[in-house]
């Protein structure tokens, strides 16, 4: 079951989103798929997403089980959990439970990663 907005769905509100920041305040969302054709190491997929975080790029992510298919926002890790901005109240899943290999619980799925920057147009 898919909980959560789909790719297509994603680029659809980015688009929506992007009309009325360029016309209000001269601004816009780029979106960039790091990872849509590799799957690097899990160390290094977290290693990026902290980074990104930390420049104020939205991360999303996307997290795949036998019970659930679904995309949240990555806020950070911390103490062996990376914390998520979820709707769906998941607040956190414990780090040795994912991984980006079907190896563990949880599957972060790679190409389900974006990375959100605003930017000026000017």
């Amino acid at each position: 079951m898919l909980n959560g907005a789909e790719h297509k769905e994603v680029m659809k509100l980015v688009r929506r989103l992007n009309k009325v920041l360029h016309d209000v305040y001269d601004k816009q969302i780029e979106v960039m798929r790091p990872y849509r054709h590799k799957t690097p190491d899990f160390e290094t997929v977290l290693f990026d997403m902290e980074h990104e975080r930390s420049c104020n790029s939205g991360v999303i992510v996307r997290f795949f089980s036998n019970a659930l298919d679904h995309y949240s926002v990555f806020d950070r890790i911390e103490a062996e959990r990376i914390k998520l901005i979820d709707s769906a109240h998941i607040a956190s899943l414990p780090l040795k439970e994912v991984s980006v290999g079907y190896r563990t619980r949880y599957t972060l799925r790679t190409d389900g990663i974006y990375y959100l920057r605003l930017r000026n147009l000017n």
